[in-house]
């Protein structure tokens, strides 16, 4: 290459690494409220949101605080922005307000500057004294591990009474010793044959993104005793999630089936799963809400503010495998009766996970739901099982005393809204908007058979761009018309982004999404493909065909492989990342392997043996076999720390494309798993994605 041409990648780097840079929005991952009396019976509300903001030039993020202020003006509630800079927020790994609005608990996550070693801290403030009242130091109490704070297990949550506070930590793990030949010291308490020689002992974890997450156990804060005592009653074969206080001192909580071993979790709703209550300070056993069983899993309660029923996630399981999202139902469970009713609703449910508070008073709910590639809240009344409102929303922030905090950013977004839902019988929304960036950017969907994709695009496009193929992983997820960062500066860049959905994708029908297993390999990349050909047909004045990339992650990766090498003519270059490359081998090293059988339509059991059968269906379905007929040039984005697709599925990959004579391109991320989400990571997948298509353009237009 020319020096002229050094200076043009260079120039072509420099100004994406600026793009990127600033097209970057902060995004709100939670609020709280707090009310205060005025005249007259009014109320006022004061609304603090949480946000994030990636902070590329310096690796890291910065958390923030800003203000709003909910009031009746003039008979009209609206909703206003503070006049006061953002506060920055470090450390803080979870949050909650007390029934009565006058406490907040915070756990945060601090270095201790002596010991320099991470400890947890619960801090207790007052709403009216505007004082920190009480400051207990967890790890210093020696009860327990870890605080966890992940979007599986994590809880903090008020008593009725305000006393007390109940969260989920790793358990305290004993003292071991190496070996017999060092000198072991061990107390009374610990002095049994599990105490020595146990330091390399075998533990498993909930997979991918929980690898540190092996004994959740659930604790309480005693505030007026101060102390920490942790609920010992929970049988081993069982791993409690997202504990609450629940009617008579008792705590609810979701119990996992861990037995006979753990598959992971995150993005996984198949797992079996039932409802407990267990007394708080009680040697009793847990009491069964929903029955144990390998056919159904229940999860996320939520109890409502009356505390005389809860709210759970439903959803029923073949016991030999199951698409690891489904179509969920929504059901209450009453506590006097001890019966629970299923709310029907005239659209399949893909809930996913309920916010943590969504009782908006002691009748109705506000839930998340996925419909057809558009994510809404709705609103139900749990007593009339009625639904009140849909609206667009992408975050449930908060849920207090019939005030509803949502945010919504749309993949043309260039600034983040947030929205107040009141009175949920008469409901009315008030828009807030921040970041403001000089952008035109055009989202719109495409529908084939029925599927809704999505295109973005810059507004003022009169010349053919390159197009951008983007299936989605899962395979049973859905990209909805969300913010979507990377496809913004891509447009910035000058491409056309198709985000596609195909069959298998939730937010559709029931019959759509299990047509998918047994099917991959084929069936998802016929529609990849078909629904990339019509959109090119109809949008022909401004897609330049002659350069049509493919980019994915994780099955999204397995497709962009299979279409290289089924359509090798077709697309000009591809970058994936994690992607699925070979299912046999992967049923074996996965912290999934359930589902590699299930996506391939055969029945799995945790016994499952090596089978050359199965091996063979599987592998007639990955994208390896077909290696040899792929012609476009393949960038390979990989986390080593990925516990979900491993990869040796991308070495493999990249040592079988150079035997073949492939231009082939890999980049190992230390300390990245799944997603490629740290931000060092994302910035460099970024650069290395748009200088790979660049690079390889069919037509270079400089």
């Amino acid at each position: 290459m020319t020096d002229a041409g050094e200076m043009n990648i260079k120039s072509y780097v420099t100004a994406s690494a600026k793009l990127f840079r600033e097209a970057v929005l902060p995004t709100v991952s939670s609020a709280s409220v707090t009310s205060v009396s005025l005249n007259k019976g009014k109320k006022k509300y004061l609304i603090e949101t949480s946000w994030t903001q990636k902070c590329f030039d310096r690796n890291r993020s910065a958390s923030f605080s800003f203000f709003y202020s909910f009031s009746d003006v003039n008979g009209i509630y609206k909703l206003k922005k503070s006049c006061s800079f953002p506060i920055r927020r470090e450390s803080v790994l979870l949050e909650k307000i007390s029934f009565s609005l006058n406490l907040k608990a915070l756990i945060i996550k601090e270095t201790n500057s002596v010991t320099k070693k991470d400890e947890f801290i619960l801090e207790i403030w007052n709403n009216k004294s505007v004082n920190l009242i009480k400051s207990i130091n967890l790890s210093a109490c020696e009860k327990h591990g870890n605080v966890l704070s992940d979007s599986v297990f994590s809880s903090l949550d008020w008593s009725p009474d305000e006393d007390k506070i109940v969260y989920l930590a790793e358990r305290k793990k004993p003292k071991c010793t190496t070996n017999m030949f060092e000198t072991c010291s061990i107390t009374k308490e610990e002095d049994s044959d599990k105490s020595i020689c146990n330091k390399f002992n075998y533990e498993e974890s909930w997979g991918e993104q929980m690898t540190e997450v092996i004994h959740p156990v659930i604790c309480v804060a005693d505030l007026l005793e101060g102390t920490i005592n942790i609920v010992s009653n929970i049988p081993d074969n069982i791993s409690p999630s997202q504990p609450q206080w629940g009617p008579g001192g008792t705590i609810i909580f979701e119990a996992i089936i861990n037995y006979p071993f753990r598959l992971g979790i995150i993005y996984c709703s198949n797992r079996a799963s039932y409802l407990c209550s267990v007394k708080y300070k009680c040697n009793e056993e847990p009491v069964f809400i929903t029955k144990p069983s390998s056919y159904e899993s229940n999860y996320c309660p939520r109890v409502s503010p009356c505390q005389t029923k809860l709210i759970y996630i439903h959803r029923n399981l073949s016991g030999k495998g199951d698409p690891h999202q489904g179509v969920e139902k929504l059901k209450v469970y009453f506590f006097n009766s001890q019966i629970s009713s299923e709310i029907e609703t005239e659209f399949p449910l893909y809930v996913y996970s309920l916010p943590k508070n969504c009782w908006l008073n002691s009748y109705s709910v506000i839930i998340p739901n996925l419909e057809q590639a558009e994510s809404k809240a709705i609103l139900i009344n749990t007593e009339t099982r009625k639904i009140i409102k849909k609206v667009n929303c992408s975050t449930i922030l908060d849920v207090q005393q019939d005030i509803a905090i949502l945010s919504h950013m749309t993949l043309d977004s260039t600034e983040a809204n947030i929205s107040v839902i009141y009175n949920s019988e008469h409901i009315e929304t008030c828009q807030s908007t921040v970041n403001l960036k000089n952008q035109n950017f055009k989202a719109e969907s495409f529908i084939t058979d029925g599927l809704v994709s999505w295109s973005l695009s810059l507004k003022e496009n009169t010349l053919p761009k390159p197009l951008i193929v983007w299936p989605h992983g899962g395979p049973h997820s859905v990209i909805c018309n969300n913010y979507n960062h990377y496809a913004q500066v891509f447009c910035q860049l000058g491409y056309i982004v198709l985000l596609v959905n195909y069959s298998g994708s939730t937010s559709f029908s029931e019959k759509s999404l299990m047509s998918l297993p047994g099917n991959i390999g084929s069936q998802d990349i016929y529609d990849v493909h078909n629904i990339a050909l019509n959109f090119i047909s109809a949008n022909q004045s401004i897609v330049d065909k002659e350069n049509v990339y493919v980019f994915g992650g994780s099955h999204g990766g397995f497709i962009g492989a299979h279409l290289i090498a089924q359509y090798p003519d077709f697309y000009c270059a591809a970058a994936l990342r994690n992607p699925v490359i070979e299912i046999a081998s992967m049923s074996v090293t996965s912290d999934i392997p359930d589902w590699t059988y299930a996506v391939s339509g055969l029945s799995y059991n945790f016994s499952n043996v090596p089978n050359p059968e199965v091996y063979k269906v599987m592998l007639e379905k990955s994208p390896v076999i077909l290696a040899d007929k792929i012609k476009a040039p393949v960038l390979l984005c990989v986390g080593s720390k990925d516990a979900r697709v491993p990869p040796t599925q991308s070495i493999h990959f990249f040592k079988l494309l150079k035997s073949l004579n492939k231009d082939v391109k890999m980049l190992m991320y230390p300390d990245d798993c799944h997603p490629l989400s740290n931000i060092e990571t994302e910035g460099d997948v970024f650069l290395n994605v748009s200088l790979w298509f660049y690079q390889h353009k069919r037509k270079i237009r400089l």
